[in-house]
């Protein structure tokens, strides 16, 4: 591997060859406030570009109008439940019981990707949500499942006064690889996600404040 570039006053190096082991050394003592590493393909052709998506709860919920005799009319906005398809793999919502996801108050018009969203929730977390025994099924407890189709990042938007927890199993035989957090209290979670697996996205016994 070799040093493209970088200088004292915008320390930015970009390193590029064969995949390997890449050893950084300063000569001085230094700061490193971050490291991002990205792979790309020896041809700049897009991979997989067909398997993007992008997808809000706001675009998939349904708007009912409920009288109420305090406040007048309102709008209950509803997301059901179940597995929709996408060309980069299947999101499943599952809710506690037959709970549907609706609005979270806390996480109304909350601003996420510079637009103002809704934050949704279906229910109670999973009963054993610090310890996600198994790929939940269906009525277990709110919670959002990605099973991948391809190599590619996820990205999920959330509020919580909390952390995300993300499990990852083998949508084949159910194994159980562990799981990564997100920071407290973050706007999203972004995390890589492989062919055959499953990722179970939910919040943990700290708090249930989660949409």
């Amino acid at each position: 591997s070799t040093v493209a570039e970088g200088d004292s006053t915008a320390p930015v190096f970009t390193v590029t060859g064969a995949s390997g082991e890449t050893t950084l050394t300063f000569a001085t003592n230094m700061y490193i406030h971050s490291i991002a590493v990205e792979y790309l393909p020896e041809s700049t052709e897009v991979i997989d570009e067909a398997n993007n998506f992008k997808e809000w709860l706001d675009n998939l919920a349904e708007e009912e109008t409920v009288k109420d005799p305090e406040s007048g009319d309102k709008i209950v906005k509803t997301v059901k439940t179940g597995t929709r398809e996408y060309a980069g793999g299947n999101v499943t919502l599952v809710g506690q019981g037959e709970t549907q996801f609706t609005v979270l108050t806390k996480a109304a018009g909350v601003v996420r990707d510079g637009e103002k969203h809704d934050g949704y929730k279906a229910g109670n977390r999973h009963a054993t949500a610090n310890e996600i025994p198994s790929i939940p099924k269906a009525g277990e407890g709110c919670c959002v499942e990605f099973e991948s189709k391809v190599t590619g990042t996820f990205k999920v938007y959330f509020w919580s006064s909390s952390y995300l927890r993300v499990w990852d199993f083998d949508t084949s035989t159910g194994e159980k690889f562990g799981y990564n957090d997100s920071k407290t209290a973050a706007d999203f979670y972004a995390f890589e996600t492989k062919p055959g697996h499953t990722y179970v996205m939910s919040t943990t016994g700290a708090t249930n404040n989660m949409a």
